[in-house]
């Protein structure tokens, strides 16, 4: 998205690809005007200048991987493999604990656990390095914590 790749959040806008039966689909359900024309101006232009959003791209995909890489080091933790710029985990502990603890060390993160069939899952944003190893630092505490608080200890590596 380019919100991720140009820090762009307050521009609200991104595209997709989808077979016209669900295009027709989404039309009807679309509000109209869903996109101002600060946003839509701004789209456009990066669209020509697509060159410019390649370097955060690149970026992020390599952090990509080494957060996932250090987050399945984590007991307790499971990704998934992803080509998002984010990364679904399941904790193997309410996940609903996670984020409240994460929320207290001032981390955000989506719980996905009300979703159907990801029950103590998270979604987690890649960051850059620095967000990145604050998130990792934190998850192991709190996993650390999770099971010595349960009396399991750490579960063994994958």
């Amino acid at each position: 998205t380019f919100s991720k790749a140009l820090a762009f959040s307050f521009g609200r806008f991104g595209y997709g690809l989808a077979a016209k039966e669900l295009v027709h689909e989404i039309y009807k359900v679309l509000l109209p005007y869903n996109l101002n024309g600060f946003s839509e101006l701004a789209a456009s232009l990066l669209m020509e200048n697509s060159q410019l959003l390649q370097p955060a791209v690149a970026a992020m995909i390599v952090q990509r991987k080494r957060l996932s890489a250090e987050l399945k080091k984590i007991p307790g933790i499971e990704t998934f493999p992803t080509e998002a710029n984010f990364i679904l985990v399941k904790c193997g502990f309410d996940s609903r604990r996670m984020v409240d603890k994460l929320i207290d060390r001032g981390i955000l993160v989506r719980d996905v656990s009300s979703y159907p069939g990801l029950r103590d899952h998270l979604r987690i944003s890649v960051g850059t390095p620095e967000e990145n190893k604050i998130l990792l630092q934190n998850i192991l505490a709190i996993a650390d914590s999770e099971y010595s608080a349960n009396g399991k200890g750490r579960e063994p590596e994958k």
